[in-house]
Order: structure tokens, then sequence, then C-alpha cells
């Protein structure tokens, strides 16, 4: 398993702590770099929601890039507990919320916290899109996102799925950039998608 580390920030060089085995798919520097690169105008001082977070790369990098607070969202047990681990070596405790549940139905974003969330990242696991079906419920979600109040209207919802899928999403995102085997969505609401 490679090593993980925040790439940028007040926690820049820090190191993650990673499952021993291969249960997840390391996200490489160079595709966080470039998915953050995009988001400096958007990430300071917002609140961020990481769904399907594992260990939490997403929602700790942008903590460390001067995001306000980060809701972390899985179902696993396991990588809930290396994420506590995560967030307790950076010393993010106080801006930090990990909920454990199904990341497509959980949380509500229903209107409770009025444009809350500045950043919402989605990362669910490949296997996923071995179906058009599977890959239909997270589209979605990215569209529920897109039209949840809790989502700032300048807000921004980054989808991150296997480019060996080879279904078309339904949704008109602002840009689209492969990364190996990834392609990173990025949509803003009240952009083309929503």
């Amino acid at each position: 398993m490679a090593q993980m580390r925040i790439i940028a920030g007040e926690a820049r060089g820090r190191r993650l702590h990673t499952p021993k085995d291969d249960s997840i798919r390391p996200l490489l520097d160079q595709i966080r770099e470039s998915i953050f690169s995009s988001l400096d105008s958007v990430l300071v001082d917002r609140y961020v929601l990481d769904l399907f977070s594992g260990i939490g790369s997403f929602g700790l990098e942008a903590l460390s890039r001067g995001a306000r607070r980060a809701v972390f969202v899985d179902l696993s047990a396991s990588s809930l507990a290396i994420l506590r681990r995560n967030i307790e070596s950076l010393s993010f405790g106080p801006r930090s919320e990990i909920i454990q549940g199904d990341a497509l139905r959980v949380p509500q974003l229903s209107g409770n916290g009025e444009g809350t969330f500045g950043v919402v990242f989605l990362d669910p696991p490949f296997k996923m899109f071995d179906s058009l079906e599977g890959a239909g419920t997270v589209f979605n979600r990215v569209q529920q996102i897109l039209l949840s109040p809790s989502v700032a209207t300048d807000g921004v919802v980054l989808l991150r799925y296997p480019s060996k899928f080879r279904g078309d999403c339904p949704l008109k995102a602002d840009s689209r950039k492969v990364h190996g085997q990834s392609v990173v969505l990025l949509f803003r609401r009240g952009g083309p998608s929503s």
C-alpha cells in the first residue's frame, strides 16, 4: 500500500494512517493536487462534506488547506476507526464530525443548515459503477446535493469514479478530468447541471 500524506496547508507532509491491506484505493498525490488546485477560491473558511470518506483523504486535505469544518460519512467501521486516528494525529478533532452511515442517504440534505456546505466530495467504491443501476444511484445523489438548500449557492460538488465505466453521466459537469483509472467531475451549484 502506497503511503498517503497531506499535500499542502497547515498539515503539509504529514502522513495518513491507512489500512494494512488494499481495501481502499489510494488517491495519488497528483490527482488530489489537481482537484484541490481548482478549489482554492471556494475552500477557505467553508464547510466541506466528504461522502464515502474512507480514511478521509479529501476532507483532511480540505481542513489542512483552510476549510472551517469537515463532515465525514462512511459505512465502514474499520475505515472510520482509521479516520479517527488521522483526525487525532493531525489535531483536527474540533473541526471534524464523523457520521457512520450510507453516504447515499446520510446526511439528509433537506434544508437543515441552509447553505452549510461549500464543497462536497463523493468518492464511492468503484464497484458501484459495475452496473448502470449502481452508477445511477450515485448520479441521483449528486443531483440531490446540487438541488439541496444545505449546499451554498456557489457550492462545488466533486465526483470521482472509474474511467472504465462506459455509461454516461446524466448531469452536465462544469469540468471533466481523466487521471489514469479515475475520472473526476466537477459540478458548480447554479452551473449547467443545476
